[in-house]
Parts: C-alpha cells; structure tokens; sequence
C-alpha cells in the first residue's frame, strides 16, 4: 500500500520572481517609451510640414497673384480695349476663342455689349397717328408688289405731313420697290442712305427699319465687292443697337465677302457679344464688393469677374450699387494663366501639390494631385488678382457717359481713355483667389520617419524575443533545478531508506551472534547467509551511486576489448539467480544456438555487464511471485550481403510479465531519480539511477537501450549493441 501524500502545502518558491521583474518591466517600459517617441516624432514632421507649407502657400499667393493678375491685366486689355476686332487669341478643345469679354450692367440692364429683346414688339408710332392718317398709311402698307411707282409715290405724298416715324416707313416701301424693279449697285447704295437715315426707327412689326435696309442692301450686292462704307455701317449697328437680325447681318455679309478680314474681324466680334450676353442675362448682380461668379458648363465654363461701382456723392450716405463692371474669363485661360504662374523655383516639396481655389471652383498647378488620391490639406493662403477696368474700345464714350450719370466722382471730366481702358476713381478691382498645398505622398514625406519606426520595431521586438528568450530560458533552467533539486532530494531519501534497511538488519544479526543468542546451526547459517545477501546488495548500491556520479561529472571510463556475448548472458544469468529464488522468481537464460557464432564485439565486459544486472534486478523487483524472466541475446543479419554469418548489430533483452510501463512514462524512466509513485515507501526497492546508468553504457557502446510496453502486458528492455564489424568508440 502507498503512503497518502502529504497535504502540508509548501512554500512558495519566489526565487524567479526577481529575474521577472529585472526583465519584463524594462522591456515594457522601453516598448512604451520607444513607441511614444516615434509617435512624437510623427507628429513633429506633420507640424514641420504644416509650418512650413504655410510659410510656402503665403509666398506663392503673393507671387502667383502678381504673375496671374499682371498677365490677366495683358489679356484683358488686349482683348477688351485694344480695338482689335481681328485678334481672336488662342483657342481650346473646343475651338471657341479663350479671350476675356467685357461688359457693363447698370440698372439691371446689360449696357455693354448693348442687349437687344430676343422678339419685335408693335412701335408706338402707329399709336399716334390720327385717323386720316391711318387710312393713307394703311393703302400704302397694302400696296401690292407690282403697283406702278408713280401710283406708290402719289400714295406717299399725303403723308408729308405725318410723323418723320411714318415718313421713314413710307420711303422705306417706295425704295423696296425701286430695288426689286432695278437690282443695280445704286439700289444697295440706295438702301445703306435709308439705313442711315432709319436708325432707331421700328417697322410696323417691330423690326429695326435700318437692319432691314441694310440686309436688302447686302443682299444686292456682287459677290466679293462690300464697300467700305457699308462695313463701317454695319459694324456700328452690332455695337451701337444690335437687333435679333443682327445675326443675320453678319451672315450675309460673310457671304458676300468671305475672305474679308475686316468681315471676319466683325464676325468674330459679334459672336464675342452674343457670348457675352449669354452669360451676362444668367449673372445674378447683388455683390457689394468685387466677386467671382463661375457660369456655363463643365466644359465650357467661364467666371464673372465683377466689379460693383460706386454711386454716391461724397457727402451722402453710400447708395446702393445698381451698375456693375464684369470680365468674363474663360476657365481654361485662367487656368492657364495661373499654371504659367508656377514655375519650377516655387520650391514646391516633393510630397506635395498645390491647388488653386477661385470663388467655388478649384482647379491643380504643377504637381497636381491625381483622381485616385485622397490629399490632405496641409495650409492654405489668400492671394488677390489686381485687374484694370477695361470696355470695348468702341464703346468707350458709352460706358464713360453711364458712369458720368451713375458715378461722377469715379471718372473725371475729359478723361482720356487711350487704348480704351476707362480709369475709375475708387472702384476696387482685386479678386481673392486662395493658393491650397496638400499632402499627395505621404510615404516620402514620411520615408525617414518609416526607416526610424521599422527599426525601432526591428529592436523593440528584438529585445523582447531576446527578454522572454532568457526569461523561457531561466525558467527552463529554474525549473530543470527544482526537479533536479527534487530528485536529488528523493535521492537521498531513498538512499537514506536503502541504507538504513540492510545495515539495521546486518547490525541486528550482528549483535545477535555476538551476543550468542543464536546457536550454531541452520538458524546462524541462516544469519550468515543474509547478512552477506545485505552486505552485497549494500555494494551493489554503493557501486551504482559512485558510477552515477562518476557519470555525472564526466570522469566515467570505458574499456573495450574482445567479449563472449552468449558466456556474459549466461554469468550474469547465473549471478543474479540466487536472487530471482529468493523472490520466487524464475530466470531464464535464452540464448539461440545461432548466437555462438556471432563473433566477439569490443565491449566493456564489466560496464556491459553492470547493465544487465540493472535490467534483471529492475525485472526481478517489479515481476509477481512465480512468473517467469526472460534474459537473451539476438542477432540481425546483415542486409548489405558483406561479410556473410557476422550480424549487423547485437541484442541483449530482458523481458518481464511485470504491471508494465504507461506510453507516457516510457522516456522518464531513463531520468536520473525519476521513479514512479511515493518516493518514502514503494512496492519496490531502488533509488531511480540504474535505468539511467544503463542508457549511458548503451551510448558509449555506440548502441542504445530501448522499451517496450503497455499497462498489464509487461515489459521488454533491450540493450543494441553494434556489431563486430563496427568498432565502439
């Protein structure tokens, strides 16, 4: 039976507590520490780059707005007060011109370019004519075609009398009918006098009476022969009272004059007006200050660049402003004004890109951010573009005489106007526009940053692999120590308890004979006997536990000459029966009568032989009474066909039909000290050193001891020896 294990609870062992605390902490700490600092570090690049592109994006606001404004001011210039009806300036995607246009809104109505009603309307004319007049106006208005002129010409003379309105409109059918009965140069020469002469008077449908007349005039005229005269006319009818027939002057005088420049240069003009006035009637005007409107399309987007003007006399409250100035700037010129503005010196990092913000719309420079990313912004500045105010030059005395009525004290009497750009006095003319620098690669700005934190990382997880490396370490060693320190402590018990058995019975038996209380006989025969069985049993462990220590430090020697196997098997067979029937134990010694031939291996013939006496003890102790202990020695041919009746290695086994050996326990066994159950009190006897004696001899023999066994099924211990053929070391 097993002593029940004790419950007293051991103290517990905090001698791994200290190398805990030496390590783990400063690991912790320096990953803490390490990580802020990167952290910090971060955070510092972030606000350099910040400081610095604000520093950046106030100098490129002021230089770009500089660069833009004064190329702007060229354009502008050129294109709204040069007079140069025949410059059309570059052109985008599209083929429309990217010039500026220019014009001018006072109250609510576009004044330059002068906007025309999209439909006629009835002249007031009509309604001022009396009675008789109406019947005399109403014979010639429906005057057939082919009425003789002299007849038309008699109808017209009553109505001498009648307003210069329905005088105009009566010569007007008279010279209509002349030029349809004699289609000659005079009858377009004819046409361009009443043209001049009908300025600003209506036809009875609405219609400009003066655009008719020239439209008949062109129409008469030959192909390629437009008098000079008649172009001067016809361009100040577009710019002085343009009419919804005015496209269809402009037509027709291409026609007959295609390759004109003058032609084209008008052609071009009023197709600049009609733009203009497209954008202009869709400008919504309340700005109190100058303003940037974008209008059209994605595509073919413009911004109003307007300009309120000041209305109000010095001494009076300010009034509200009812006339506005507008530049109308394509995109893509402004655009390509301020990409021009950038230039390679601006310095702009690598890791970053500048965009351009005007009114609601932004738009990239050099080094522009693609679709794909996401930029951060990392500053912005406001830059302002300073543009003069600039009209048509032809329109000059009208847009001069609206601000004289609206603004006397912007414009000075007898200003010059050269070029035709007006001078105002007072009236801002700057545009903010707003200059952003954003963040488009951050992995360069942050390229040191990233190799800093990589081997920050690198170390960080360095030092901790190497921290718990140790720590697993010294606990492996901690815990190798406790055990050994355990067993070492087993060890003694059970030496202790070995010990103290055979010497207490030798001294027993001792003292009886000396004292003469056993009589000669069996009975002090007896004393004899087993006081020898404990003197060499008491040897036998002494033995053991000087070869273990020898073992242990190093210092075991071997040595290796010629041996008789199956003569061995059978000497130690013979040594260790005596004790096999003390424990009623049967020990057989099988040895095939092929092993005779086997040859002598070089072995330690005591350290080989102290092993088999290890086994067959160890057999002997854990076999039940009456069972039987099988010692023998097999041999394994030689596969490789050399050297033919020489085995290729030597087995010496050892079988018991002992309670056997669990699977989990077969490689512990061969653990110094390690032994199964309460190391005080045992079914067996021992100290848990010869199993691992035993592995040390099969190893310096070159060989190895095995195990085989299952619970209940008992066991095998087998010794592999090499063969003759191969030396020991």
């Amino acid at each position: 039976m097993f002593r029940p294990r004790s419950t007293e609870r051991r103290p517990r062992d905090t001698s791994l507590v200290w190398p805990i605390l030496l390590i783990v902490p400063p690991v912790i700490i320096l990953s803490v520490v390490a990580l802020y600092s990167l952290r910090e570090d971060h955070a510092a690049i972030d606000r350099d780059a910040r400081r610095s592109a604000a520093a950046l994006a106030t100098d490129l606001a002021r230089r770009w707005g500089a660069r833009a404004g004064t190329e702007l001011a060229t354009l502008i210039a050129s294109a709204c007060s040069g007079g140069g009806l025949e410059a059309q300036g570059p052109t985008d995607a599209s083929g429309a011109g990217l010039v500026p246009l220019c014009g001018l809104v006072v109250d609510g109505r576009i004044r330059v370019p002068f906007d025309y009603p999209a439909l006629p309307s009835p002249p007031g004319w009509l309604r001022e004519l009396t009675p008789a007049q109406a019947r005399l106006w109403r014979l010639v208005a429906d005057a057939s075609p082919q009425t003789d002129l002299a007849t038309l010409r008699r109808m017209v003379a009553p109505l001498s009398g009648a307003p210069s309105a329905v005088r105009v409109n009566a010569e007007w059918h008279v010279v209509r009918a002349e030029v349809n009965r004699d289609p000659s140069p005079r009858a377009a020469a004819r046409l361009a006098d009443l043209a001049k002469r009908s300025v600003g008077i209506l036809s009875e449908s609405g219609t400009p009476l003066s655009d008719l007349a020239l439209l008949l005039a062109l129409r008469h005229l030959p192909a390629r022969e437009l008098p000079e005269a008649l172009l001067q006319d016809l361009r100040q009818r577009l710019v002085e009272s343009p009419s919804f027939l005015s496209s269809a002057l402009v037509e027709e005088a291409v026609r007959v004059a295609p390759g004109n420049t003058g032609v084209a240069g008008l052609s071009a003009r009023w197709a600049a007006n009609e733009r203009a006035l497209a954008l202009l009637r869709h400008l919504p005007l309340d700005a109190e200050r100058p303003a940037e409107v974008w209008l059209g399309t994605e595509q073919r987007a413009w911004v109003a660049l307007v300009h309120p003007l000041v209305a109000s006399d010095a001494g009076s409250a300010p009034a509200p402003r009812t006339a506005f100035q507008v530049t109308l700037v394509p995109a893509r010129l402004i655009e390509r004004v301020f990409q021009a503005a950038a230039s390679e010196r601006d310095d702009i990092p690598k890791y970053a890109a500048a965009t351009l913000r005007l009114g609601d719309r932004t738009w990239g420079t050099r080094g522009a951010p693609s679709a794909s990313t996401r930029p951060i912004e990392l500053a912005s500045a406001r830059g302002q573009i300073d543009l003069p105010l600039a009209v048509p030059s032809d329109a000059v005395s009208t847009f001069a005489g609206e601000l004289l009525r609206i603004a006397p004290q912007a414009i000075t009497a007898r200003q010059e106007t050269p070029g035709g750009v007006v001078r105002l006095n007072g009236v801002p003319g700057g545009h903010p526009f707003t200059v952003v620098l954003e963040l488009t690669d951050p992995d360069q700005l942050y390229a040191s940053y990233r190799i800093r934190l990589w081997m920050a990382i690198g170390l960080i997880l360095t030092a901790t692999l190497a921290a718990f490396g140790g720590l697993a370490a010294t606990w492996r060693a901690f815990e190798r120590q406790r055990r050994l320190g355990e067993m070492k402590s087993n060890f003694v018990a059970s030496v202790s308890h070995e010990l103290r058995a055979p010497i207490a019975s030798v001294r027993l038996m001792a003292e009886s004979l000396e004292r003469g209380t056993i009589q000669p006989g069996e009975r002090q025969q007896e004393y004899l006997r087993v006081m020898g069985q404990e003197c060499r049993r008491l040897s036998s462990l002494v033995g053991n536990v000087l070869d273990f220590s020898r073992i242990d430090r190093g210092r075991r020697q071997y040595t290796f000459e010629p041996a008789d196997l199956p003569a061995l098997l059978a000497q130690t067979v013979d040594v260790m029966r005596p004790y096999a029937a003390e424990r009623h134990v049967n020990l057989v010694c099988a040895a095939p009568p092929g092993t005779t031939g086997m040859g002598q291996p070089r072995v330690d013939r005591e350290a080989l032989q102290q092993a088999l006496v290890n086994l067959v003890d160890n057999a002997i102790k854990h076999s039940p009474s009456g069972a039987d202990v099988v010692v023998g020695l097999e041999a394994d041919p030689n596969a490789s066909g050399q050297d033919a009746g020489v085995p290729a290695r030597i087995r010496l086994f050892v079988d018991d039909h002992g309670p056997g050996i669990p699977a989990g326990e077969q490689e512990r066994i061969f653990e110094p000290f390690y032994r199964r159950g309460s190391e005080l009190r045992r079914e067996t006897q021992g100290i848990g050193i010869g199993l691992s004696i035993v592995k040390h001899i099969a190893e310096a023999h070159g060989g190895r001891v095995v195990v085989r066994s299952s619970p209940g099924a008992g066991s095998r211990f087998a010794i592999e020896l090499p063969g003759p053929t191969e030396a020991a070391s």
